[in-house]
């Protein structure tokens, strides 16, 4: 065989060297690939609305506000629910408005700061009804009355919602109210209400959120007089002229405000009965003990509001499945008085994430195994995951999740994937390294002899044929001596493909050494194996050997044997046809010889088993 030398090791280092450089430009370069990808999938959900990961987004901010602790309570907000034990008392909804007097004149009396309802009083009842209404509310001069805006779409274009109708309480209810807003909510795709318009420009007015304008209003600020800032961390609502009162709400391109959620209903505010409330008023007149302590109504914003099951004001929301509509006020009220919002993460900062997430897997996942990296592809989720629940908990701020969960998991598939490829295309170069003989692409012999080995075995156990055959370039030492070893190593490769082209595709040519083949022809017998040494024969006598401008003539001889006796190895079988190889060079060249077949090993003799005799007993 042909020794590589220090040169060619040399180079054939190098080559391995650079292409394990070109594969880690590959890796890198499918990182970026992956990065990009999601970028642009990234960018078109947020400026193209599209809600391809937009759903599973929301599903994982539900989770992480529903696990992160408790938020900050302002005591000052209390609920007076129109529950289902009012409802069973006063009778079915709607109630005469003289009720509604009546709770806004409790509530004022005691104190109350802020009278919010959540009822639309927008058709006429009774003028005694409304007139008693109308009168508390005068009277009281800080009660909050809503109006409904219907909404189609947000126009683009105009920057601006698109608004079809506007519901309006009654003209004599909004003339003595301190103030209104709307409760149009506009839940996200999957019905769920995580945002609410906090003001919505229509016809040269602003109509602020009913939360909204009552928060403004404790703080003194004008909601309707605001202005939209935007800074390096994304859109703001400005509301106030004094720098150090004023607050900053963040909004998306529509004007659309978080609700920052403080607990899931019944833990979150003090809950009163809108009924226990005038039945306590009427006990204290009564001089009896009321069931409420009206005294805690004193510099309370009560939000009033229908809370009885299966009412259509019952919602879902991020922390339960249902949740009344009139709590969407309270949280919102909460939110403003605290300056406690949930914001949305910038663009910019949430495709920092995906990049810096994706430059760190891909350098971590280039050289190791699949388990590996899937190990650290893992451990890469669930500590984002975490940092995602805690940035959430503290600072208030939604970072997207999806998006760097799929350049993580995309990105350990496709690479991953490449490692595969390249893995098995690098065992495939070391086995044709190892079993290939570098100038003629033939079996060297260790590896055909393993197959040999294999193929009698195979023989021995379940029968068959088995040939072989044996050739050598005749007076190929001349041909080096004559015409230099280029010419030699360019002959021994055009016989080697000779000798592919003649054999069948089971057979296995091999290079036995210098200018020696072998070739094992499984199923063949001698006169087969003859036929085939013979086509290889007369194809090299009669091929031109064109190198360059010049041609060159070779011819070949050949000895084929036959595996027949199973007491003999493989050495033995070789040794055969090197024997017959032999007589072809001595009954002078450029022809075939066939070996003698040895006679099949005679069948080892049975063996008896003798009955051993029986010792003699005892007489019975």
């Amino acid at each position: 065989m042909r020794i590589h030398t220090i040169k060619e090791l040399k180079n054939l280092f190098r080559d391995r060297h650079n292409k394990r450089g070109y594969y880690d430009f590959v890796k890198t370069s499918l990182g970026a690939l992956i990065i990009l990808f999601v970028l642009i999938i990234f960018f078109v959900d947020v400026f193209e609305g599209v809600d391809l990961f937009k759903e599973f987004e929301l599903t994982t901010l539900d989770y992480r506000l529903r696990f992160r602790r408790a938020r900050n309570i302002n005591r000052d907000v209390v609920f007076v629910d129109m529950g289902e034990d009012s409802i069973k008392k006063i009778g079915r909804w709607p109630w005469s408005r003289e009720w509604h007097a009546t709770i806004i004149s409790i509530l004022s009396q005691f104190g109350a700061k802020a009278v919010v309802f959540d009822v639309i009083f927008s058709e006429a009842s009774s003028e005694f009804s409304d007139g008693a209404m109308e009168e508390a509310m005068k009277k009281a001069n800080n009660v909050y009355i809503p109006y409904a805006l219907e909404l189609e779409r947000y126009n683009k274009a105009k920057r601006a919602w698109d608004v079809r109708d506007i519901i309006l309480p009654l003209e004599r209810f909004s003339r003595w109210a301190r103030g209104g807003g709307h409760i149009t909510i506009v839940p996200d795709p999957d019905g769920i209400i995580r945002r609410v318009p906090a003001v919505v420009d229509y016809n040269s007015s602003v109509y602020p959120q009913l939360g909204l304008k009552v928060a403004c209003n404790m703080l003194g600020i004008d909601p309707a007089r605001y202005k939209i800032k935007r800074t390096f961390f994304g859109r703001y609502i400005k509301i106030g002229e004094d720098k150090k009162e004023s607050i900053y709400i963040p909004v998306d391109e529509k004007n659309q405000m978080l609700v920052n959620w403080v607990g899931r209903w019944g833990q979150d505010f003090k809950h009163y009965s809108f009924v226990e409330v005038i039945t306590s008023y009427q006990s204290l007149l009564a001089k009896k003990e009321p069931l409420v302590n009206l005294g805690e109504f004193k510099d309370k914003i009560c939000v009033i509001g229908l809370t009885a099951p299966g009412l259509y004001d019952i919602k879902p929301n991020p922390l339960q499945p249902a949740y009344p509509a009139v709590g969407t006020n309270a949280n919102v009220i909460n939110g403003v008085l605290n300056k406690d919002f949930v914001k949305k993460a910038p663009q910019w900062l949430d495709a920092m994430i995906i990049i810096i997430l994706g430059l760190l897997l891909t350098a971590n996942i280039s050289k190791v195994n699949p388990v590996r990296g899937a190990s650290i592809a893992l451990l890469m989720v669930l500590t984002y995951l975490m940092i995602s629940f805690a940035v959430l908990d503290i600072l208030n701020l939604w970072v997207s999740f999806i998006h760097p969960f799929v350049v993580i998991i995309l990105g350990y598939l496709v690479i991953t994937f490449y490692n595969q490829i390249v893995v098995s295309i690098e065992r495939a170069k070391l086995f044709t390294l190892a079993t290939k003989d570098g100038l003629t692409g033939l079996f060297v012999i260790r590896h055909f002899n393993l197959l040999l080995e294999a193929d009698m075995e195979r023989i021995r156990s379940r029968g068959g044929r088995l040939s072989i055959l044996m050739s050598d370039i005749d007076h190929f030492k001349k041909i080096n001596d004559s015409y230099g070893h280029q010419v030699g190593d360019f002959i021994l490769s055009e016989v080697a493909s000779i000798l592919m082209a003649c054999c069948r595709q089971l057979d296995i040519p091999s290079r036995y050494g210098g200018e020696e083949f072998i070739v094992m022809l499984p199923g063949a017998s001698i006169e087969d194996a003859a036929m085939v040494a013979e086509r290889i024969r007369s194809r090299v006598e009669g091929h031109d050997f064109r190198m360059g401008d010049k041609t060159y003539k070779a011819t070949i001889s050949l000895g084929v044997a036959e595996f027949t006796n199973a007491e003999d190895k493989r050495d033995d079988l070789i040794k055969q046809a090197d024997g017959a190889l032999y007589q072809s060079k001595e009954g002078g060249r450029n022809r075939i010889t066939k070996a003698p077949p040895k006679p099949p090993a005679p069948p080892k003799p049975i063996e008896r088993i003798s009955k051993p005799k029986e010792k003699p007993g005892k007489p019975q």
